[in-house]
C-alpha cells in the first residue's frame, strides 16, 4: 500500500472528522464513528499511516486502535463509551419503530380479514346480489368501479385494492360473444388470474351464472370448482364457502 493511497484515506478520515455533529443527531454521530473506525482498521498496521493520523484534528473525535498520544487516547475512550450508549440509544429506537409498525400491521390485518374484492362483468344486478349478501354478514365488499380513481391507472386501482382484501369473488357471466358461445370479459380473466396469485387459490371463490347461454370457461380454469349461479341454492354455497375460508357468519342471514 503506498503512501499516495494512505494520503487519500487521511483525507478521507479528516473529512469524517470534520462533519457537523448535528447531521443526523445520535444515529448520525454513531455512523460517523463507525465510518472512521473502518478507515482506521484498514490501515492501522501502516506505520506512515500511525505517524500522519496524530495530527489530524483528533480533539473533535478519535479512535483507541491506533498507538495515539494519551489525550487522544482519552478522547477514543470517552467516544467509546458515548458510542455503547449511543447504540442503546439506537436500539430502543428501533424497537419503538418495530412496535408502530406492529400495530400498523395489525390494523391493516383486521382490515384485511374483513374485507372482500368482488371481480365481475356486465351483469350489474348479479353483482349488486352478491355485494348485498356479503354486507348483510358485516363484511366489507370492494368493487372497482365504485372507487375513487385519485390519479391512477385502473390497473394500478385494482391491484392496490386487491392488496387490502383477504378473498376474492370472481364473477363469471356470458358478456362477449365468441361464435356459437359466451365467455367472460377478459378484465375478468385477467383479474381471476392475478387474484389466485397474490391471495391463493382457496381464497378465490370462482362463481358462474349464465343462465340459458352457453358460457365457455378459460382452458387454464377448466376443472376449477365454482358455485353454480344458476342454481337456488347457491347464496347459501357461497356463504359456506367463506365460512370454510375462516369468516365469522350467521348462516341464517341471507
Amino acid at each position: 500500500m503506498d503512501k499516495n493511497e494512505i494520503n487519500l484515506a487521511l483525507e478521507e478520515i479528516q473529512k469524517i472528522i470534520d462533519q457537523p455533529m448535528n447531521i443526523h443527531g445520535f444515529l448520525g454521530f454513531v455512523q460517523r464513528y463507525e465510518d472512521l473506525e473502518t478507515f482506521v482498521d484498514i490501515y492501522a498496521n501502516e506505520e506512515y499511516f500511525k505517524s500522519k493520523y496524530k495530527q489530524l484534528s483528533m480533539k473533535k473525535i478519535s479512535y483507541s486502535g491506533a498507538k495515539l498520544d494519551l489525550e487522544s487516547q482519552h478522547l477514543a475512550k470517552t467516544f467509546k463509551k458515548r458510542l455503547l450508549k449511543l447504540r442503546e440509544v439506537a436500539k430502543d429506537l428501533d424497537a419503538e419503530r418495530e412496535s408502530e409498525v406492529s400495530v400498523i400491521a395489525s390494523q391493516n390485518c383486521n382490515e384485511k380479514e374483513n374485507k372482500i374484492f368482488i371481480v365481475h362483468g356486465h351483469d350489474g344486478s348479479f353483482k349488486h346480489e352478491v355485494a348485498r349478501i356479503i354486507e348483510k354478514q358485516g363484511i366489507k365488499v370492494s368493487i372497482l368501479a365504485e372507487l375513487s380513481n385519485r390519479h391512477k391507472t385502473i390497473l394500478d386501482k385494482f391491484i392496490d385494492e386487491i392488496e387490502s382484501c383477504r378473498v376474492a369473488i370472481i364473477l363469471y357471466t356470458p358478456d362477449d360473444l365468441l361464435d356459437d358461445s359466451y365467455q367472460a370479459r377478459p378484465n375478468v380473466i385477467f383479474e381471476h388470474g392475478y387474484a389466485i396469485a397474490k391471495l391463493g387459490r382457496e381464497n378465490v371463490i370462482m362463481m358462474k351464472k349464465a343462465d340459458d347461454k352457453n358460457l365457455e370457461l378459460h382452458s387454464d380454469i377448466h376443472g376449477v370448482l365454482y358455485t353454480n349461479a344458476n342454481d337456488g341454492g347457491w347464496k347459501l354455497e357461497l356463504l359456506k364457502e367463506l365460512r370454510d375460508i375462516g369468516f365469522e357468519l350467521n348462516i341464517d342471514n341471507i
